[in-house]
């Protein structure tokens, strides 16, 4: 097992400490170890989704170590990056949320080592109407493509059973016309960093999400993304 302290800035103020502990089968998983604040707390960086920041996203500076950066550095840092945050549309939008389901709709979830349960939102919606018709997705999920996802992740299946709750997972979309590749894998790092922690197979959710033909696909822009640098490096066994 290995462990490794990063700060994260939140503000031109404020960052979050993380601590990354890799288990022996290699996997890796932060959790929050602290907060610094050099000055009020700003209402941008209580807006901000914390649990996204668990890893380097563009535009966010980042420190390795357990010492904490120095008001100046943070707020230097933080000016420099603007530009990136801009750019960073994921910042301030959620591609999932978790839904209950209404009473008497039930899905069921495979066992350990199954294939995370997916099937389209029109199709999902079929499922629910036939048994409750006065029943609608809640915001903001009510205002996700038609071409999104439900799944049933693989943190509520670790044993077979019924589950009361999905993730609805919006669409994502193909490199736009009007949009750079530096721009495109930046969506497809924001993306794999958003499902990584609640579903745990980001990479498989990115092919369903996209409406790809062949997983490798979507395999393909995630190792491009991280040779660009928009991903940290990972090692055999291990999801970053």
């Amino acid at each position: 097992m290995g462990e490794r302290y990063f700060w994260i800035a939140v503000s031109e103020i404020a960052a979050v400490a993380w601590k990354e502990v890799t288990d022996e089968s290699g996997k890796s998983l932060a959790k929050s170890a602290g907060f610094i604040s050099w000055g009020p707390v700003t209402s941008e960086a209580l807006s901000l989704n914390i649990s996204t920041l668990s890893s380097h996203r563009s535009g966010f500076p980042t420190w390795e170590g357990i010492s904490p950066p120095g008001a100046e550095e943070i707020a230097r840092s933080w000016k420099k990056s603007a530009r990136a945050r801009q750019r960073s549309a994921a910042v301030t939008r959620s591609n999932a949320q978790f839904v209950d389901l209404p009473a008497g709709v039930t899905l069921y979830s495979g066992g350990p080592g199954k294939p995370v349960f997916s099937i389209p939102l029109r199709e999902f919606l079929q499922r629910v109407h036939s048994v409750a018709p006065n029943w609608e997705l809640p915001e903001p999920a009510n205002n996700f493509s038609e071409d999104s996802i439900v799944t049933i992740p693989r943190s509520l299946a670790r044993v077979p059973r019924s589950v009361d709750k999905v993730l609805v997972v919006d669409a994502f979309e193909s490199r736009r016309k009007d949009e750079s590749v530096s721009d495109f894998y930046e969506r497809v790092a924001d993306f794999y960093r958003e499902m990584l922690p609640i579903t745990g197979a980001p990479t498989e959710i990115l092919f369903k999400a996209a409406g790809l033909d062949k997983k490798p696909t979507a395999a393909g822009w995630v190792h491009e993304a991280r040779k660009r640098g928009k991903l940290p490096p990972t090692t055999q066994g291990s999801l970053k």
